[in-house]
């Protein structure tokens, strides 16, 4: 998106290369989960049930079907699937797999 003034961008730019690198690796990681919260909002606007493994999908197409050939998506959505398939219990409990 290009809708914000040059100066506006230089002035954010300013503010965000004065914090420390802590602050802004952490603000970058803020950013990235916020987006993905709203991307998973609205995906689910439209599909209010949808399942762990085609919200996980769903995000990923979001994020890349214009940077892959039909191809790839199809393999990547068998990937995305399988792995659902063998850690359906971490996902449903949000642990983390060994």
């Amino acid at each position: 998106m290009t809708d914000t003034p040059a100066h506006i961008y230089q002035k954010q730019f300013e503010i965000i290369a004065s914090k420390p690198m802590s602050e802004r690796i952490q603000l970058g990681f803020e950013t990235i989960d916020t987006t993905r919260q709203w991307i998973e909002n609205s995906i689910r606007q439209t599909s209010p049930d949808i399942n762990p493994s085609d919200m996980a999908i769903a995000v990923f197409l979001r994020y890349y079907q214009n940077d892959f050939s039909e191809t790839q998506l199809g393999l990547i959505i068998q990937s995305i699937r399988a792995y659902h398939a063998t850690h359906q219990h971490d996902i449903l409990n949000h642990q983390p797999h060994s």
